[in-house]
This record gives structure tokens, sequence and C-alpha cells, in this order.
């Protein structure tokens, strides 16, 4: 009899265990279907992940030129830099040598116009000088033709004085 009762139990258990059977089938479908779900997603995202990889990889590259650029940038700017100050040294030492030479060519200037004052004060003075020297000869040659009149006078003179001489001498020797 046990085995009648085991019997009837068994189309029970039997159904009992193809339900359970079929109710873990459904849920391993079920599981499967959302493996199969999260599995589709987890591609898609490692997709998109080597996507972004990619990007990242390409941005990082971008990054490194853009960073050596930026210091070959940073260094002609250095270079430039220099040569600015350079530069602007060398102005400032070519405008305090200007600066020298404008004090000095002031002082020419004003050298130059003392000298000039003075070479005025002397063209007048010889001017004067030339006047007083013409006046001189204009008297000198006064002088020189009262001179020969006076010379001309003594000439005459010295002959009339000859002649009264050779008068008197005459005349003494008829006395």
């Amino acid at each position: 009899n046990d085995e009648s009762i085991i019997m009837a139990r068994r189309p029970f258990g039997v159904y009992l265990l193809t339900g359970s059977a079929l109710h873990a089938q459904q849920k391993t479908v079920y599981h499967v279907g959302k493996m199969t779900q999260l599995a589709g997603e987890a591609a898609s995202l490692t997709t998109f992940a080597g996507e972004e990889l990619e990007s990242s990889i390409e941005i990082g590259e971008k990054a490194a030129i853009e960073s050596e650029q930026g210091l070959e940038l940073q260094s002609t700017s250095i270079e430039l830099g220099l040569d600015a100050e350079r530069e602007f040294a060398k102005a400032a030492v070519e405008k305090a040598t200007a600066k020298e030479y404008s004090e000095q060519a002031e002082l020419l200037h004003d050298q130059a116009a003392g000298k000039t004052a003075a070479s005025e004060i002397e063209i007048a003075k010889a001017r004067d000088d030339l006047a007083a020297s013409e006046e001189l000869l204009s008297q000198a040659e006064k002088d020189r033709t009262a001179e020969l009149m006076n010379e001309k006078k003594s000439a005459a003179f010295f002959e009339e004085s000859s002649a009264a001489e050779e008068i008197a001498t005459g005349a003494q020797e008829k006395a």
C-alpha cells in the first residue's frame, strides 16, 4: 500500500514538479531575456565606451599637439620678449647718446652765438677802421697834394732865390 500511496502521490508530485519546472523554466527564460537585454546594453555601453575612448585618445593627441604648439609659442614669445628687452636697452642707450649730442649741440650753438656776436663786433670795428683808414688815405692824398704844391712852390722859391742870389752876387760884384 505504500506503493499505492506513492503511486497516487506521483501524479501530484509530477504535477508539482512539472509546475515547478515550468515556473523555473519561465523564470530562466525571463532571466535569460534579461541577461540578453543586459548583454545588449553592455555591448552597447562597451561600444559607446570604445567610441568615447577613441574620442578621448583623439582629444588627448590634439591636446598634446596643442600643448607642443603652446610650448613653441611660449618659446617664441620668450625670444621676442628678450629681443624687445634688447631693443629697449639699445633705445635707452641711443636716447642717452642723443641727449648728450643735443647738449653738445646746444653748447656749440651758444658758443657760436657768442662768437657770432664777437665776430659782428669785430666786423663793425673793421668797418670803422676801414672808414678811418679811407679817411686817413684821403687826408694823406690831400697832404701829398699839398706837399707837391709846396714842393713846386719851394722849387719856384728856390729858382727865385737862386735868381735873386745871382742878381745879388752880380750887384755885389758891380758895387
